[in-house]
């Protein structure tokens, strides 16, 4: 795409945006009023969603958008997907900001050491995005970071101007016509009751440090560092990293996947090394992810800090880190503890059954635990105690040892829509069946 192409849809982006985005509904107006007959169709009210979203992961490959638009920006496509992943921060949005304030997207002559021109003190591409994404993660208020380029809270105008904004608007839907700003929700406590396993191979046994944040300072505390053996740099990773649960992969750069599962949450696996699955593969839990890093240059192949080889593991909710307090990993309940790589085993520890387990030690990952007894409805988010379920059924006996045709078990299929295991899945009609009996309470929708 030439710098002419992309400034001539810029110029008609006033003139024909609002059509677009309504036929496509990507821009959401600030009110329902109808427009004005002198706007001209001018776009109101158009919403950016700076949050890095599970349907911008799916949707979008920074790879691909480079080779099809800006084949010069496909030696920065890696920096460009992990500082987003890593930051939280859209990808789309970013690339944005960096048409607009340096053509980047359109002009191969670009800064490279000013993609985003005075927004950044910082000199250099990775070094400006990493700033930018910082400051516009910690800008977010009480909506998030949707952001309505004509009516901006206070937070993100710390970061770039009203009359940027505005730009960045026409910029955005020019780049990304039709994209859709959604907000979704979950609580904590969706998050925590859905089964997850520590992330190495069931049947071994590995060491743990404190919990901290994402970026080892400040809160929330949603981070583990997990290790086989605390290696050094140099010697053999013989283990593997592992799923937690089961769900879609994203994978934001060599050294950095992150596997989105139902209910609006993910875990992201960091430090990595042999990586061994795609973007937009699905897994199952324990299936393999890859190995960690043996060497520091690959661990940190996007930047961050490590002493040594491990998987840094995070778990987001709707898109941001979340606390692990309460989390259930292989039936291990985690207590965080107070602050980042907190060693005080009477604030951050393992338990499970009466047994407790601090930092540094060994933990055996015996899997995702069956049901507990008595709970005839396990999987169920409406029941109000073990054995009495929200819509006044039981599940069948044997759902804790069901397995489909592809040897997902109900607990994979908790928060899809199952009745679309047929369409979206690859099932057939006679399996789709089999799973709405077996997994039911999991689809959400109640067993005859």
């Amino acid at each position: 795409m030439s710098r002419s192409h992309v400034h001539g849809l810029r110029r008609t982006c006033a003139s024909v945006a609002w059509v677009i985005c309504a036929a496509l509904v990507g821009c959401v107006p600030t009110t329902s009023d109808p427009l004005p007959e002198d706007s001209k169709g001018e776009p109101q009210g158009f919403v950016i969603d700076f949050n890095y979203s599970y349907e911008e992961m799916s949707e979008l490959n920074v790879e691909q958008f480079c080779k099809d638009n800006a084949p010069h920006l496909l030696p920065y496509a890696e920096v460009i997907s992990h500082v987003a992943g890593q930051r939280r921060v859209s990808a789309r949005a970013i690339l944005a900001m960096m048409e607009q304030q340096s053509q980047a997207v359109s002009n191969p002559a670009f800064s490279v050491s000013e993609p985003l021109g005075d927004l950044s003190q910082e000199s250099g591409l990775r070094e400006q995005l990493d700033d930018v994404s910082v400051r516009i993660r910690k800008s977010a208020d009480s909506n998030g970071l949707h952001v309505d380029v004509d009516a901006p809270d206070g937070g993100i105008l710390t970061v770039i101007s009203a009359q940027e904004l505005r730009e960045l608007g026409d910029v955005y839907q020019t780049l990304f016509p039709g994209v859709v700003a959604k907000k979704s929700v979950v609580s904590e406590a969706l998050a925590s009751s859905i089964p997850m396993q520590f992330p190495w191979p069931v049947n071994e046994s590995w060491h743990f440090g404190g919990a901290h944040a994402d970026d080892g300072s400040g809160f929330p505390l949603s981070s583990l560092d997990f290790s086989k053996n605390w290696e050094s740099w140099g010697d053999p990773i013989t283990s593997n990293v592992v799923a937690s649960a089961g769900g879609k992969v994203k994978k934001h750069s060599s050294c950095f996947v992150e596997v989105i599962h139902s209910g609006s949450w993910s875990t992201g696996y960091y430090h990595l090394g042999s990586i061994a699955v795609q973007d937009g593969q699905t897994v199952k839990a324990n299936d393999k992810i890859g190995k960690y890093a043996n060497n520091k240059a690959q661990a940190l192949c996007d930047g961050g800090s490590s002493t040594g080889p491990h998987v840094h593991w995070t778990l987001y909710s709707s898109g941001v880190e979340t606390s692990l307090s309460g989390v259930i990993l292989s039936g291990w309940t985690i207590h965080p503890g107070t602050s980042n790589y907190d060693e005080n085993c009477s604030r951050m520890y393992l338990i499970k059954n009466g047994t407790k387990k601090c930092t540094s030690a060994t933990v055996l990952n015996s899997g995702i635990p069956a049901p507990p007894g008595g709970d005839q409805c396990p999987n169920d988010p409406n029941k109000t105690q073990p054995g009495t379920c929200g819509c006044g059924k039981l599940e069948p006996f044997d759902v804790a040892n069901f397995k489909d045709a592809q040897q997902y078990s109900c607990s994979d299929w908790q928060g899809y829509n199952c009745t679309r295991a047929q369409e979206d899945y690859g099932y057939t009609a006679a399996q789709e069946a089999q799973i709405l009996a077996k997994c039911s309470l999991s689809c959400g929708v109640c067993p005859n």
